[in-house]
């Protein structure tokens, strides 16, 4: 819930979310994933922006963790997604996500 407020100002209520496990990203990095089934038009995304940041490795200033949003197939991870992401998103349960009700909104926190 934190990462979505954060990285992309989305809200979440805690029941909405499904834990999907642990998973290895890096070889010192575990992800905890939570995943919830959202209705495509839940959310707009002009609202999504990031509220973290990281100092910039040449300039020093902080710089947002994330500058850009959209929808993207799953189908199509290779075109949109690096190898370490990839993989952990190939080796979930999507039957299950599958299976949870879809979130026709999700709430967006203000700038």
């Amino acid at each position: 819930m934190r990462e979505a407020r954060e990285e992309a100002a989305l809200a979440f209520e805690p029941a909405a979310l499904v834990d999907v496990g642990l998973h290895d990203y890096l070889p010192t990095k575990r992800l905890h994933l939570f995943a919830a089934k959202v209705a495509e038009r839940a959310f707009a995304i002009a609202d999504c922006h990031c509220s973290s940041t990281f100092a910039h490795r040449t300039t020093g200033r902080a710089t947002p963790e994330v500058d850009g949003y959209d929808w993207q197939p799953l189908d199509g991870l290779d075109d949109w997604c690096g190898p370490n992401l990839r993989r952990v998103l190939r080796a979930l349960d999507w039957s299950r996500i599958e299976q949870l009700p879809e979130l026709a909104t999700v709430r967006t926190v203000a700038r």
